[in-house]
């Protein structure tokens, strides 16, 4: 005799159906969903939406017709902008670098500067401090 574990769907809260305790090897094949008619959705008078064949589409409220060409018309847009995007972040990051590097030149000027100001200061106090020796006890000039 055969048995079968595939169980019949009890009753859940508020009278509905549930398909619990059905493993998916055994579900019988009227359980199954099948996607042969599409699922339409009507979001308000002039908004209605049709899945079909794994695709949204939308739908003209007065004739019933699909906007493709709307449709082909808004996804060429989206790549313009997803283009237009990607520019202006690579304008970005370059604006940025460019900015990083006189940041890091100016830097570098500035220590450079600090560095002449403080020899210069270093040589002016050496030059002071050579004089007190040279006037007292340097060569004193001959007399012709």
């Amino acid at each position: 005799m055969f048995t079968s574990s595939w169980k019949k769907p009890r009753s859940g809260p508020l009278g509905l159906k549930t398909k619990k305790n059905i493993p998916a090897a055994v579900t019988p094949p009227s359980l199954l969903p099948t996607v042969e008619t599409p699922v339409s959705l009507r979001l308000g008078e002039n908004c209605s939406l049709i899945y079909e064949n794994g695709n949204w589409y939308s739908m003209d409220s007065g004739t019933g017709t699909s906007n493709g060409a709307e449709i082909m018309k808004l996804q060429s847009e989206i790549q313009q902008l997803r283009e237009n995007l990607k520019q202006v972040t690579q304008q970005k990051n370059l604006l940025e670098f460019k900015n990083q590097l006189l940041l890091d030149m100016l830097t570098v000027t500035t220590l450079d500067l600090n560095a002449a100001t403080e020899e210069a200061q270093k040589g002016k106090q050496q030059q002071q401090t050579d004089k007190p020796k040279m006037a007292g006890g340097g060569v004193k000039p001959r007399a012709i």
